[in-house]
C-alpha cells in the first residue's frame, strides 16, 4: 500500500517524520532479518500463538509495512530534500 499524503508540512515536520519513520522502518528490518535467519525457539511459538500468526504471515505484513514507510519517506522527502537522518537507525539513500 502506498502512502496518500494530502497534508503540507513544515522542514520541522517533515524531519521529525523522517526520523520516526526511518527508526520504525529500521526496526521493522531487524524483525524481518531475525524472523528469516534465526531458528523458531519456544517464545517465537508463544508470540505467534499470542499474535495469531505465523512467522511467514509476521515477515508478509511487516514486509507491506516496509513498502508503506518508503513510499511515505519519499513523500516527506519532498518537503524537505535535504535532511539528513540523525539517529543511529539512519541508512545511506
Amino acid at each position: 500500500m502506498k502512502y496518500r499524503g494530502r497534508k503540507e508540512y513544515t522542514l520541522k515536520e517533515a524531519g521529525e517524520n523522517l526520523e520516526s519513520i526511518m527508526q520504525q522502518w529500521s526496526t521493522n528490518q531487524e524483525c524481518i532479518n531475525y524472523w528469516k535467519r534465526m531458528p523458531r525457539t519456544r517464545s517465537d511459538i508463544l508470540i505467534e500463538a499470542l499474535t495469531n500468526k505465523t512467522r511467514q504471515q509476521a515477515i508478509e505484513e511487516t514486509e507491506k509495512q516496509q513498502e508503506y514507510l518508503e513510499s511515505k519517506r519519499e513523500y516527506m522527502k519532498k518537503f524537505n530534500p535535504g535532511y539528513t537522518i540523525k539517529g543511529s537507525f539512519g541508512i545511506a539513500y
